[in-house]
């Protein structure tokens, strides 16, 4: 069976499918369209590329158990949807490994007819980003370290993340598993003089002091601000580091799919979390 939750902003999972007190009965996860953005012709259109708007649609969820029980489950879970709304953050709703942020903004509810000890909380589901999202997490050790890795993890593209590389690879190579570019996020740990780093086919340098302690985040996700896509953490400070990219570096070029080298020079851990979107989420057996 599926594992589907919902992870409301202040932190309560709520699982949607194990539970026999709460369960969704109806959801249309796989339900996506592309709109065409097109220049009128004297016959037709033409098509000059393709967007998404934002996702929505309606889930149903069944609440069993005492009325009292009944009770204070949903509660629970509308004060949880209330805070997401109130202070405009996002909860995330995952199918699998798949996950989507989501704002539950509409709901109604009603007994149920069938039985007494059920409840039925209808739903609609406001997805800001459309696309669902699965990660992939690599980490690589500094030298020194003892960690190891499967001897043949750049050949098999089926092997299961996460994984880490042992020190003795100088330049590990990853298989992005995956059909279209990906987004990323980079962790670099501390203390480095300066980052160089090179992952595929992204540059992304940074002349920054890393200093021991600290770390500098590099994520290419576009629906960041311009200044979490490069910074840096030092204890309770955190400093822009956008604009110290060197000349050559585009911090915002997405991973292409397939084999993808590491170039860096591993004195401190590297970890990496590769962003494969999908419409849908991925059909399992």
């Amino acid at each position: 069976m599926i594992n589907v939750t919902y992870t409301a902003s202040d932190g309560t999972v709520y699982n949607l499918m194990a539970s026999m007190a709460m369960r969704i009965k109806t959801a249309n996860f796989h339900e996506s369209e592309w709109k065409a953005t097109t220049t009128s012709r004297k016959f037709g259109v033409r098509v000059n590329g393709w967007a998404k708007e934002a996702k929505s649609f309606n889930m149903s969820i069944l609440f069993r158990g005492s009325k009292a029980k009944r009770v204070s489950a949903l509660n629970q879970f509308h004060a949880s949807i209330d805070r997401d709304i109130i202070y405009n953050t996002p909860g995330i709703l995952a199918w699998g490994d798949w996950h989507i942020t989501a704002f539950i903004h509409s709901t109604s509810t009603y007994p149920s007819d069938k039985q007494d000890l059920e409840t039925i909380n209808d739903v609609t589901v406001l997805c800001p980003s459309p696309f669902w999202v699965s990660e992939q997490t690599v980490i690589v050790d500094p030298a020194g370290d003892t960690s190891l890795r499967p001897t043949d993890i750049q050949f098999n593209p089926s092997y299961t993340y996460p994984y880490s590389y042992q020190r003795s690879a100088e330049y590990p190579r990853i298989y992005i598993d995956h059909y279209a570019p990906c987004d990323f996020r980079a962790k670099i740990y501390g203390p480095v003089s300066s980052v160089h780093l090179q992952i595929g086919n992204a540059d992304l340098s940074v002349s920054k002091a890393v200093p021991a302690g600290a770390y500098m985040i590099i994520d290419t996700r576009e629906h960041l601000k311009p200044e979490e896509h490069c910074y840096m953490v030092f204890g309770s400070t955190v400093t822009n580091c956008f604009n110290d990219r060197d000349p050559s570096a585009s911090l915002l070029e997405k991973l292409d799919p397939g084999f993808a080298r590491i170039r860096y020079d591993r004195t401190t851990r590297l970890e990496l979390t590769i962003f494969k979107e999908r419409s849908e989420p991925e059909w399992t057996a």
